[in-house]
């Protein structure tokens, strides 16, 4: 383990492994002694790869540097020379990106670390994007992007790893942070069209809440830096390109959900699978986790619903405000059905939540997801979501019967969220009105083990229309709320 030096009271990690003890949790600050005999002390952390490489903010020579150590047992090397590749052939094309200070090895040789200089005065753009306050400011920071995306693809550069976080904004000027993700052709010549679309795209879909005319704004700021027509073909292609790097992240993105990572722990074994949010990651909660089936011996509980399909209920311990939903065996038959299913209806629940998110669509936080199974076959799930106190729509529009005028807020809301839905053959199966909550004048969907993602155009747009008819059914017995749903809904969807 690592020794405290006690008189600087900074950490002194001798080899690898004293790093891998840590994990994710560093102790700061710590210092490692480099193959030149200078001490590296790293203070913060930027970004961690358990096991494979962490970036670090520290102190070098008196100067401010983000250090990047990479600790795979294979690759280490291999990743560490193309990083450093990649910063260098960014500078031998006069494109902005971070000084390099070191390249070598710790003074015990088994660890790869290179030393960039810290930018000083610089923001993430992902910090600047969501902070800008106009739609000007945001064009005027997308055609920056756009244009140095165009400057890398001319001289046959691109970033196979592209988004905000990977840039920094100093002073007007983009800087490219990440070397590992540079890849470049052998011989200088400007990136093909499809490729170039295709990480132009990249770009495009990691821009939260992006419009029509921030895709626009870059198209056309891209185009008239490498000389392209503007063309209706083009853009075509920039949006075909989207939708494929969107199908793909929303992949990626959704796999990182069922695994442990920097958002999530996970645990997994032939009797359980288990994954949580980082965010709960309490001494408290884990023996909860652990058995979920305790929040149900918690004598405060209530009960939201008894049911034989599935139990819910709400348990508030100290700070923590959560809602339980169990999956219950009815019979013998249900059990032996449940143990052949390809996935749970918990898990279903689990990435429903978090698809929605992806999609902008309000939907309840999800905290947690528990299996337990025999011999590796589906048996009883949990599903665990933060609570929210807020009404139900049926609940909080019968006030605005006699001013309609009032509910266009929660209308416009809710038109919104299934259009978002919608754009991705997606339904919720289920729009009663207890699965459909306002809050702050915003519609939040609940319990989406019935939510489906459809392959058939046909089978979707008959989804479609039960899904509406089922929310209109929720007012059959107010004619005046009935009328006003159905006018919005006919307008939008039909």
């Amino acid at each position: 383990m690592p020794v405290v030096e006690k008189t600087r009271k900074i950490i002194a990690v001798s080899s690898r492994k004293d790093l891998l003890c840590f994990g994710r949790k560093l102790e700061y600050p710590f210092s490692i002694i480099l193959q030149d005999g200078t001490d590296l002390v790293c203070e913060k952390s930027l970004r961690i790869l358990p096991g494979k490489r962490l970036t670090l903010q520290g102190k070098w020579k008196d100067k401010n540097v983000v250090a990047k150590i990479f600790l795979a047992a294979s690759g280490a090397k291999r990743h560490a020379a193309r990083d450093y590749l990649g910063i260098k052939t960014l500078h031998t094309y006069k494109l902005n990106a971070p000084e390099i200070l070191y390249n070598g090895k710790s003074k015990c040789k088994d660890m790869h670390i290179l030393i960039y200089e810290f930018i000083t005065s610089s923001q993430k753009v992902k910090q600047s994007w969501e902070q800008a306050k106009s739609l000007n400011e945001q064009k005027d920071l997308i055609s920056k992007l756009a244009q140095t995306l165009a400057r890398q693809h001319t001289v046959g550069l691109w970033q196979s790893d592209l988004h905000l976080n990977n840039f920094l904004l100093k002073r007007g000027k983009i800087y490219c942070l990440d070397g590992d993700g540079i890849r470049f052709r052998k011989k200088t010549k400007s990136l093909s069209l499809n490729k170039s679309f295709y990480n132009l795209a990249m770009l495009i879909e990691h821009l939260t809440n992006y419009n029509t005319e921030h895709v626009k704004t870059v198209f056309l700021e891209y185009c008239a830096y490498r000389n392209i027509p503007v063309t209706e073909n083009y853009y075509d292609k920039l949006l075909l390109s989207m939708d494929a790097v969107r199908n793909r992240l929303n992949k990626k993105q959704m796999e990182k959900t069922l695994r442990d990572c920097s958002s999530f722990v996970c645990r997994k074994t032939n009797a359980i699978f288990q994954v949580y949010d980082r965010d709960y990651d309490v001494f408290l909660l884990k023996p909860y986790f652990d058995h979920p089936e305790r929040f149900f011996e918690i004598s405060s509980l209530t009960y939201l619903k008894k049911g034989r399909v599935s139990s819910v209920i709400k348990v508030q311990l100290e700070d923590f405000e959560l809602v339980i939903k169990r999956y219950n065996i009815k019979n013998l038959l249900h059990g032996v059905k449940t143990l052949f299913k390809s996935i749970s209806r918990a898990r279903r629940s689990w990435l429903s939540a978090h698809y929605l998110k992806l999609l902008n669509v309000n939907t309840i936080k999800p905290v947690a997801l528990y299996e337990s199974k025999i011999s590796k076959l589906q048996f009883k799930s949990y599903f665990i979501s933060e609570f929210l106190p807020a009404k139900n729509i049926v609940q909080f529009t019968m006030r605005y019967e006699h001013e309609l005028s009032l509910l266009k807020p929660i209308a416009d809301s809710l038109i919104m969220q299934l259009q978002r839905l919608y754009t991705r053959s997606v339904t919720h199966g289920d729009l009663k009105a207890t699965n459909i909550l306002v809050h702050k004048n915003q519609v939040i969907f609940l319990d989406l083990d019935t939510v489906t993602w459809h392959k058939s155009q046909y089978r979707f747009e008959r989804a479609k229309q039960e899904d509406l008819q089922r929310f209109l059914r929720n007012f059959v017995h107010n004619e005046v709320l009935y009328a006003y749903w159905q006018k919005r809904i006919k307008e939008e969807f039909e």
